[in-house]
């Protein structure tokens, strides 16, 4: 086929994440023999090598295409039944030495030291500790928000870090922060966008 569509509905290769736009993607094969890679204008973006592409992008033989969790090479069969990028212990996340320093006053204090972990699929893991013992730290090392100085965190197996813009919607954090608004609920619904669309109260 010359036009290959990618999506979670009514397409050539259906991807069953709800990272996925319904129409999400095509691969096209031009008249010499070469692939097109576009993006159809999807939320999350399409990745070819860790970068998000803004227009149609020729593709080779040895190029990953990145679509949420799933990676694709031309020429090669689609496999849409598990990521290839998730490990086979199914572990979500996987931390490996995550090392954080600070500059309090006249000194340098060590707030995470070499700290490692591993979080599989379906468990939920609690950090806990005594105020100031890097809790917050280590969770904003995990979501990206402030990245350890050295160490590596993995998401489905591969570097967050470095794969930050195509991994970040996999990722949702609620701060201990109060964020409640001070003005009325009524207030609120008003004074935002989409004010026009509420009826009258």
């Amino acid at each position: 086929k010359e036009n290959i569509s990618i999506g979670r509905h009514d397409c050539d290769i259906t991807l069953p994440n709800l990272t996925i736009s319904r129409k999400h993607s095509s691969i096209s094969r031009l008249d010499n023999g070469q692939y097109l890679v576009s993006d159809l204008g999807s939320k999350n973006g399409t990745f070819i090598n860790g970068e998000r592409i803004s227009r149609p992008t020729l593709v080779g033989l040895s190029d990953i295409i990145q679509i949420g969790k799933y990676e694709f090479k031309v020429g090669q069969e689609a496999n849409t039944d598990t990521p290839t990028s998730q490990t086979l212990s199914e572990e979500i996340i996987v931390a490996r030495n995550l090392t954080r320093t600070v500059t309090q006053g006249d000194e340098r204090k060590t707030i995470l030291n070499k700290v490692s972990l591993r979080v599989s699929v379906g468990e939920i893991v609690a950090i806990m500790g005594p105020s100031g013992s890097g809790k917050s730290t280590l969770l904003r090392a995990l979501n990206g928000d402030a990245p350890a100085d050295t160490g590596k965190v993995y998401i489905h197996g591969r570097d967050f870090y470095k794969d930050y813009k195509l991994l970040k919607q996999d990722i949702g954090y609620v701060p201990q922060d109060d964020i409640v608004h001070k003005s009325s609920v009524c207030t609120i619904l008003y004074t935002t966008p989409p004010a026009y669309a509420w009826p009258p109260m």
